[in-house]
């Protein structure tokens, strides 16, 4: 009875459960392929690396706002990148952006909008404050992108102020807006005087480079997200930052009082070596550095994303919607009816059932795509195409045809296969136990009986 109702009656994230069994099974000596947590395959770039050593020393708490240094590396970046007007003053350094976010819905009263599916803590996170959630429907058929039409009826079934969160690129989807998209869907955001927070923290790898800023189009009600754990390998550094409009600084203002009384501030050392990241723009070494490393990466992540998806949709049959940007892809099994009526003659009547059954049978490790909004009965999985060794990719990636500019899909496939075999061999696995040809135990067969009774 001491705890609070809105943790009492959560249970615990299911994309935790399937990744602790993933570890279980590895630590058991058993072949598992990582292909559920989306975690950036490259390493921190060695000039990062290099200027948080060189603030190792650094132990004072720095203001609740972040370095004056790097808010200001933040703010000319979103000038020269995003095409938006602000200064230093406008920057928030936060511990990660999930904690921004967060602080972002505590300090105000919106219904939060979100188009389904969308990353996992988004809506948590709003129904652990006590906020409504209003999803904004997609579609495989228009690649799971978010529609100006589809948020145009949302706004208009909602009678309450609503913050919308748009993620461009998507995790989970893999998939990213054009810039025709972006401009429709700003214009409708206008319309209804939406507060938007844009988070492009997969900006640096869309796969044609040409990611498009919602704040380009809607700068005085757009809050932009980035950090440095998508596109500079720095997950665990735990930084992340938001750049307001001049004219939204009153939620700044509150969210430092509220990051006052939480976390203070972003640890001393991640602040000064994150700040490299934020200057790819300048004239050196160290930003071409950065520049290579960000080109490398988004070419090698569009190639693996490319052969994965050409695996998994071998023989003509389209599932998954071949990824455009960021590292992940979205498996819809119920697209074709004769696998989905297969998976549920086995008794997978579920998300999770269907990504614990997966693991079991064949050590590709995937997350339930119940997580991220949708039906718990909807057969989909989330994929993030990242076990593979990164470092090693981008030394050789002079060996990968579209780097070089050159449009060879086989010369791509063979890098991937090369540098990336885990992910082209999950793939394979998976497709073969969604067609049927691996792990075909019937609800007849004791294994099944005992691998069902384990996940139950």
């Amino acid at each position: 009875d001491a705890l609070a109702p809105s943790i009492a009656a959560r249970r615990g994230s299911a994309t935790l459960r399937i990744s602790e069994k993933a570890n279980e099974m590895r630590n058991a000596g058993e072949e598992v392929y990582a292909l559920g947590f989306g975690q950036s395959p490259f390493p921190v770039p060695a000039c990062m690396v290099r200027k948080l050593k060189e603030h190792a020393e650094v132990n004072k708490y720095l203001p609740v706002r972040g370095h004056p240094h790097l808010r200001q590396a933040i703010a000319e970046w979103a000038v020269h990148h995003k095409g938006v007007s602000v200064t230093a003053e406008d920057v928030m350094v936060g511990p990660g952006s999930k904690q921004l976010i967060y602080l972002l819905q505590a300090v105000l009263q919106c219904q939060l909008l979100l188009p389904r599916p969308s990353w996992v803590s988004y809506a948590p996170q709003a129904e652990l404050l006590g906020r409504e959630v209003l999803w904004v429907e997609t579609s495989e058929q228009q690649q799971w992108q978010l529609q100006a039409e589809a948020l145009e009826a949302a706004c208009q079934s909602s009678k309450r102020p609503c913050l919308l969160i748009f993620n461009n690129p998507c995790n989970p989807t893999g998939t990213a807006c054009t810039a025709e998209q972006v401009k429709a869907l700003a214009e409708v955001a206008r319309k209804h005087r939406l507060l938007v927070l844009t988070d492009e923290i997969y900006d640096l790898v869309q796969f044609d480079g040409k990611h498009e800023s919602f704040a380009k189009h809607y700068p005085e009600g757009t809050i932009i997200l980035t950090g440095i754990s998508k596109t500079s390998g720095g997950g665990g550094w735990r930084m992340g930052a938001f750049v307001f409009p001049p004219g939204l600084r009153w939620i700044l203002d509150a969210m430092a009082v509220y990051a006052s009384e939480t976390h203070s501030s972003v640890s001393a050392p991640i602040q000064f070596g994150s700040i490299p990241a934020f200057q790819t723009h300048h004239d050196s070494e160290e930003a071409q550095a950065m520049r290579h490393y960000h080109q490398a990466s988004r070419h090698i992540l569009a190639a693996v994303g490319q052969r994965f998806a050409d695996v998994v949709n071998a023989e003509g049959e389209t599932r998954v919607v071949p990824p455009t940007g960021g590292f992940y892809a979205w498996l819809n099994a119920e697209r074709d009816p004769g696998t989905a009526a297969r998976l549920r003659r086995r008794g997978l009547a579920s998300a999770e059932e269907l990504a614990d059954q997966l693991l079991r049978d064949t050590g590709v490790a995937t997350l339930p795509g119940d997580a991220y909004g949708w039906d718990k009965s909807k057969l989909c999985l989330h994929i993030a195409f990242v076990d593979f060794d990164g470092a090693q990719a981008i030394e050789h990636v002079a060996e990968l045809p579209r780097f070089q500019g050159q449009v060879d899909p086989e010369g791509d496939a063979k890098f991937v296969e090369k540098y990336a075999p885990r992910v082209v061999l999950g793939a394979q696995k998976l497709r073969q136990w969604l067609d049927g040809s691996t792990g075909q135990e019937t609800p007849d067969d004791p294994d099944f009986l005992s691998k069902k009774r384990k996940l139950q």
